[in-house]
């Protein structure tokens, strides 16, 4: 279980990541380009979609927080463990 929390938190800060560097690229290049501007706003607003859909406990199904996201190692609703 905590292998697959590991996978979610690593799958949705890629998409973030990569949906804001593509939104930066953008406007660093400073060209007219909206299909990329388009793209980085989609795949952000996918990978945040998808945190709030799989970020929860693996125990109680409580959607978890996101601040504190990368320390957390207890849920703090049913105190199970959710990370090593």
């Amino acid at each position: 279980m905590v292998e697959n929390m590991k996978k979610i938190k690593n799958i949705g800060n890629a998409m973030i990541v990569v949906g804001l560097l593509l939104m930066g690229i953008q406007l660093l290049i400073d060209i007219i380009v909206p299909p990329v501007l388009i793209a980085g706003l989609i795949i952000t607003c996918i990978g945040y979609i998808y945190f709030l859909i799989f970020w929860r406990c693996p125990f109680c199904r409580k959607q978890l927080p996101f601040q504190g996201m990368f320390g957390m190692e207890y849920c703090p609703y049913c105190g199970n463990k959710i990370d090593d």
